[in-house]
């Protein structure tokens, strides 16, 4: 979640800033157009707030445009930063400043919003796997070397049984993050579940259904691929069963459990729609 960012006026400054501070501390930077270094302050002030999404918002106002808002704040240097809790001014930097200036302010009164890696942590906890993989795929494109992402995206993988695309993310990772000891454990999991996934029996109920696709072989099918972990291919065989004969109303049923047993979500809504669609 990115960190609220508005240009505060006469009219707003009370809504935005007085009020708003009642909730949590609001930072609020004075600049000016015309002033190159407090242009590129603030610049570099929007950057860093980043880092402490939820906590904070930031209120921009651009004196030239608020003078008396100015005035009666009375600044002694642009650009002027200040912390406001509660309606009162908690602390401030006036002038430009680098950016450990600007951190160590924030730090003293704000706390940092979780990380991308907390966040995926959290909703793998939840068994959110699809929306922690999001997370954490975006997370992994600023750090490919980290072992705690890429551990944490096979364990997303490896839970919703997209077997292949973990396999993928093995053979793309650096040779040291490769041989950590906790990729290797993970590395050797998903080369169980890919053995696990082969079932034989998947093979020659598939030949009994191929030879006599009845609602009873299709539903035979489809609970060796369920047993397997090849939910995809589960529900397509159930589906394509109800599809090919509306009467069999043993399929339904079958097909509702393996929603139940399937951790990706996504995969779930997806055929939950085509059955919709289809018997309605």
């Amino acid at each position: 979640m990115a960190t609220e960012i508005k240009n505060v006026t006469a009219e707003s400054f009370q809504n935005d800033v007085m009020t708003a501070s009642t909730e949590r501390p609001i930072v609020v930077v004075f600049w000016a157009p015309s002033v190159p270094e407090s242009e590129q302050f603030l610049q570099q002030l929007q950057t860093t707030i980043q880092d402490y999404a939820g906590g904070t918002a930031l209120a921009v106002v651009n004196v030239e445009q608020e003078q008396m808002l100015a005035q009666s704040v009375g600044l002694r240097a642009l650009p002027t930063t200040l912390v406001v809790k509660d309606g009162q001014p908690l602390d401030s930097l006036e002038g430009p400043q680098p950016e450990p200036a600007i951190t160590q302010l924030l730090d003293r009164h704000i706390s940092k919003g979780p990380t991308p890696l907390d966040q995926a942590r959290a909703l793998i906890e939840q068994e959110s796997y699809t929306q922690a993989l999001d997370i954490l795929q975006v997370a992994w494109s600023d750090e490919p070397r980290s072992v705690e992402i890429a551990a944490n995206i096979l364990r997303c993988l490896i839970e919703l049984h997209r077997l292949d695309e973990a396999q993928k993310v093995l053979s793309s990772l650096d040779a040291g993050v490769a041989s950590d000891d906790i990729i290797q454990a993970l590395a050797a999991e998903i080369e169980l579940a890919s053995a696990q996934a082969d079932l034989p029996e998947v093979d020659e109920m598939r030949r009994q259904f191929e030879a006599d696709p009845s609602p009873e072989n299709c539903k035979s099918l489809a609970l060796v691929l369920n047993e397997a972990n090849r939910y995809e291919e589960a529900m397509q065989v159930l589906l394509a069963g109800i599809k090919r004969d509306r009467a069999a109303t043993e399929l339904r049923p079958v097909l509702l459990d393996i929603f139940k047993s399937c951790k990706d979500k996504s995969l779930v809504t997806q055929y939950q729609r085509q059955l919709f669609t289809l018997m309605y």
